[in-house]
């Protein structure tokens, strides 16, 4: 398959004010929480306000990660300049005119070549290789990620495996079923980079956000099908976390 080529527009960055950026993470939490997607008609505990709470009380690994909580929609995306099966590749301009660069590969998923668990009750996988098996619970996935590279103002920031091996058949270019290309945003105040991803087909979708700022990887939410489909949220257009 031939990469997509894509043509960038670079937006001004003063469309984003210096109150915005201080207001993080408010800003954004305010935004979902009033959000006017609102869940199914007569279940008040669905829609995107609901499952903030939940992402929030649930999904963080610690709670002063309240502080990457984003509507994505107040966050300018990162240019993505070749994109194909295996491989996209993000390049862009931070505030105060930093570049940043990230290149995400994926490979073809050799069963024999992996370990599995299998939970005993309902035959699904609980673990490959000893890691979670994200995008792959019901069924052996096709791809896995394979490598991370990001680089900011010219230096390579370490990336742990750890961060990302453990996420099956992620969506790389154009998706489809309620997924979406991967993307990378900047935070208001360019601070810190978030790298969204999408994978997974039916009962394996899961949405994924890691978080870096300049020099390190910091952490990252994850929330698989089950948590998308109790709060309603699995539809085109999702303001995120």
């Amino acid at each position: 398959m031939r990469p997509l080529r894509y043509v960038c527009v670079l937006v001004g960055m003063g469309l984003i004010s210096g109150i915005q950026a201080q207001q993080e993470p408010w800003v954004h939490i305010q935004a979902i929480r009033h959000a006017p997607y609102k869940g199914i008609p007569g279940q008040p505990q669905t829609g995107d306000s609901a499952f903030l709470e939940y992402v929030i009380q649930h999904l963080l690994e610690d709670p002063a990660d309240l502080r990457y909580i984003s509507a994505r929609d107040l966050l300018r995306q990162l240019c993505i300049v070749d994109c194909d099966t295996g491989t996209t590749h993000i390049r862009d301009t931070l505030p105060g005119g930093v570049r940043v660069e990230m290149i995400l590969r994926t490979k073809a998923f050799v069963a024999a070549q992996h370990t599995f668990r299998w939970r005993s009750r309902d035959s699904l996988i609980e673990a490959i290789d000893g890691m979670p098996a994200i995008g792959a619970v019901t069924a052996l996935p096709s791809r896995q990620a394979d490598t991370l590279i990001l680089r900011v103002a010219g230096q390579e920031i370490p990336v742990p495996t750890d961060a990302y091996r453990d996420l099956f058949d992620p969506v790389l270019c154009t998706g489809e079923y309620f997924t979406h290309e991967a993307a990378v945003f900047h935070s208001l105040d360019g601070r810190f980079i978030y790298l969204y991803l999408h994978g997974g087909t039916g009962p394996n979708l899961y949405l994924a956000k890691l978080v870096f700022d300049h020099g390190r990887y910091v952490t990252r939410i994850v929330a698989e099908y089950p948590d998308l489909l109790r709060y309603a949220v699995i539809r085109d257009i999702f303001m995120g976390f």
